[in-house]
């Protein structure tokens, strides 16, 4: 029979050139069991003098390792995570014009805060909202303005 490749193979040529946090990504990926449990606490908006708003967003955020046994332990988090506003609902999301703000942000474990500010207010506030990591509560990602 001709020899065939491994996951054990395809894990090291993936990890042959890349970086430490590349390689760190890959293990979790592929070696661990890794989830995440974002939650927006609340949000608070301030209509600024030049009539844009200040968006402040406080959340927990927390990162656990499912061992051997079942058990799960809480592990450091340090994590690129979208933050959207939207001007609806993100279940109903159609068009690019309904995000009002978007971006990339580092989070760490624990509680947290976060600002932005927008040119119109938003209906609501996400963490991940398309879903890139795993959550076991999605629900609680998403915050409605009041």
């Amino acid at each position: 029979p001709e020899p065939s490749a491994t996951m054990e193979d395809l894990l090291n040529r993936l990890k042959k050139n890349a970086t430490t946090d590349q390689i760190n990504g890959i293990t979790e990926a592929f070696e661990k069991v890794i989830h995440l449990d974002l939650k927006i606490n609340e949000t608070e908006t301030e209509l600024l003098a030049n009539g844009e708003y200040k968006v402040t967003v406080n959340f927990t955020a927390k990162k656990w390792e499912m061992q051997t046994d079942g058990s799960e332990i809480e592990i450091p988090m340090m994590e690129k995570i979208s933050v959207v506003a939207f001007s609806t609902h993100p279940k109903n999301f159609s068009t690019p014009t309904e995000i009002i703000y978007s971006e990339n942000v580092l989070i760490n474990s624990g509680e947290g805060s976060l600002s932005f500010i927008v040119n119109q207010k938003p209906r609501f506030v996400a963490l991940d909202p398309w879903g890139t990591k795993p959550d076991a509560n999605r629900r609680d990602n998403i915050f409605e303005m009041r």
